[in-house]
């Protein structure tokens, strides 16, 4: 149910700040979920094999769920960031 909250919050959110189509903000959120489950199932296995700890060992601790959230935010970034490269050679941007 939360991801439910925050997917509707981060549109509302996005909404209210940039004024675009709300079609095209919740198919962006819903894009950006997307990117993180995969993230999260290809590298949270190797990852908790790696440093032999367990699921709720990782989650129980604060800095060990932010170490395991890194990789994911990182591959986000690079995702916005290529986005905005590919904006602003197609013209699409103007500053």
């Amino acid at each position: 149910m939360h991801s439910v909250i925050l997917i509707i919050t981060l549109a509302l959110y996005t909404r209210l700040f940039t004024k675009a189509q709300l079609s095209k903000i919740f198919m962006a959120v819903l894009i950006c979920f997307a990117v993180i489950a995969l993230a999260e199932l290809t590298y949270v296995k190797p990852l908790l094999n790696l440093t032999n700890l367990t699921y709720e060992t990782a989650f129980a601790n604060p800095f060990l769920r932010a170490a395991f959230a890194l990789p994911y935010e990182i591959i986000l970034l690079a995702l916005s960031l290529g986005k905005n490269y590919y904006n602003h050679k197609k013209g699409l941007i103007i500053n």
